[in-house]
């Protein structure tokens, strides 16, 4: 569940105490949900190579610290993973 565990390799860059402890706490409880469960056990319903790829793409503006290739990055990100959630919601709801 490489998607989730970006998110703590992302707070190791914050100052934000509080936004480190989030970012390392949400992906352990959510790979703990049974949906979860379910999305990584059938990659077919995600382009998860999409989504990393966009993680490898953050994680590197956060080393050069290019703020507006983060927020940028942030977005288009946010904006994708929104898309394929609801995407995913709507496959369960019908399965």
């Amino acid at each position: 569940m490489v998607e989730l565990d970006s998110h703590v390799v992302a707070a190791s860059y914050f100052d934000n105490v509080l936004l480190a402890f989030i970012c390392h706490f949400l992906p352990r409880l959510l790979k703990e949900q049974a949906v979860c469960k379910d999305i990584y056990q059938r990659p077919e319903l995600v382009a998860r190579a999409t989504g990393i790829g966009f993680q490898y793409k953050l994680i590197n503006a956060m080393r050069r610290k290019d703020a507006a290739q983060v927020e940028n990055t942030m977005r288009q990100h946010r904006q994708y993973a929104d898309e394929a959630m609801l995407k995913l919601e709507e496959f369960f709801m019908n399965e």
